[in-house]
């Protein structure tokens, strides 16, 4: 018999839902340095945070591939955003090289929310997560 801790299952959980999202990339916006970044409208569910407010859970796709600088080619965050108060908070992150695999990932053990800054990539992205209709 194993013992599963709740931070474990909330790590593979997420592992998961990484893993099985994808399908519905829509685009999001380009950054400054040319990293482009979608939202995954299949990841979209409307959920309670720990203070019970409702939150938007979004997976968010970040392609570097016209960015020369740094190894990754693409980043998938898993995050939460309280859209009412334009805050986000990243739970995940996980890494790929060039070919699509796994370089890298890591689950914040207690993410803060942060602000969204206005007229951001994030901000865009938020935008979109919050005004597209769950799946």
């Amino acid at each position: 018999m194993s013992i599963v801790s709740a931070a474990g299952l909330m790590q593979l959980g997420m592992a998961f839902m990484m893993m099985s999202t994808g399908n519905n990339w829509a685009f999001v916006s380009e950054g400054k340095q040319g990293a482009v970044w979608y939202v995954d409208t299949e990841s979209l569910r409307d959920e309670r945070d720990d203070d019970g407010q409702t939150v938007r859970r979004a997976v968010i796709k970040t392609q570097y591939a016209a960015v020369s600088a740094g190894p990754a080619k693409d980043i998938k965050r898993l995050i939460l955003f309280k859209c009412q108060d334009e805050i986000s908070k990243t739970l995940s992150y996980t890494e790929y090289d060039a070919v699509g695999v796994e370089t890298r990932s890591y689950a914040y053990p207690t993410p803060a929310y942060d602000a969204v800054v206005p007229g951001t990539v994030l901000a865009s992205a938020m935008a979109k997560a919050c005004s597209t209709p769950q799946q």
